[in-house]
C-alpha cells in the first residue's frame, strides 16, 4: 500500500485509507499482515497538522484467472 499512497496521496483522511481495506474486485486481492505494520503520516483535511495511523501491511496483488489467493489454496 505504501506504493499506492506514494503515487496517489490521500486527499480526504482516514475514510479514504479505509477504502483501500475493502477494495473488492474480480483480478485483485487485498492480502492484510497484522503481524507487519508501518506508521503512514498524511495531512489533515480541513484543518493545518497531519495525523499518523499505524496500519498493517497491505498487498495488493493480479490475479489474471479472477480467482482469490484463498480459494486457489489446497489443504
Amino acid at each position: 500500500m505504501a506504493r499506492v499512497l506514494e503515487q496517489h496521496p490521500l486527499t480526504q483522511g482516514l475514510a479514504e485509507l479505509l477504502t483501500y481495506f475493502q477494495l473488492a474486485r474480480p483480478g485483485l486481492d487485498v492480502l492484510i499482515d497484522p503481524d507487519r505494520t508501518w506508521e503512514l503520516v498524511y495531512d489533515r483535511v480541513g484543518s493545518d497538522g497531519c495525523t499518523a495511523a499505524i496500519i498493517p501491511r497491505v498487498t495488493f496483488v493480479r490475479n489474471d484467472d479472477g480467482e482469490s489467493a484463498a480459494e486457489g489454496e489446497q489443504p
